[in-house]
């Protein structure tokens, strides 16, 4: 399959998370804003595309990473959606995990009943379509897609005039999450 007859499948295959059905396949995903939801002002791409992603597994990812409010940490999605609604909605970021490592600052979650909120507005505004490909061709493939569709919360892999700006609310949470103090 070329990158427009993915993007074909990945619009075909576009429904609400309530509808998905998605495969324990390797593949892409495709994550859009439902039309007229408000996001970031005019840097929607086509189609309300917000991102693209891979994963070896794409019923793993989509339902326990990204649509749940349990291991959030592990979604860039998430942490970016969060750190943009972070004011809006009161979020506050705290670290993944309880060990001293970077990591578990710079890939900040959210406060559990912050993560519910994130979880909310996401089952509401955000469609999602996913396309079954070989595991061997992921990364290629998911490369190819983000330089020709241009998804605004794909930080990487095109000239996003959105990434200063995304990466600096980012930050901020990163640094919140630094500063936690367990009670």
């Amino acid at each position: 399959m070329n990158s427009n007859q993915i993007m074909n499948e990945l619009l075909k295959s576009r429904v609400a998370f309530s509808e998905i059905q998605v495969p324990q396949k390797s593949g892409i995903y495709a994550i859009f804003l439902k039309p007229g939801v408000e996001f970031l002002g005019n840097g929607i791409g086509a189609n309300g595309l917000i991102y693209i992603g891979m994963s070896s597994n794409l019923y793993n990812r989509e339902f326990n990473d990204h649509f749940e409010s349990k291991n959030t940490g592990f979604s860039t999605l998430r942490r970016s959606i969060g750190a943009v609604f972070k004011e809006k909605f009161s979020l506050r970021a705290i670290p993944r995990g309880t060990g001293p490592s970077e990591s578990n600052f710079r890939c900040y979650c959210f406060k559990p009943e912050d993560e519910e909120k994130i979880t909310a507005w996401m089952r509401v505004n955000l469609d999602i379509g996913a396309c079954s490909i070989g595991a061997a061709d992921l990364k290629k493939v998911e490369a190819e897609l983000i330089k020709e569709y241009m998804p605004l919360l794909c930080l990487k892999g095109w000239n996003n005039p959105f990434r200063k700006h995304i990466k600096e609310l980012r930050k901020r949470c990163a640094d919140e999450a630094q500063n936690y103090k367990h009670l």
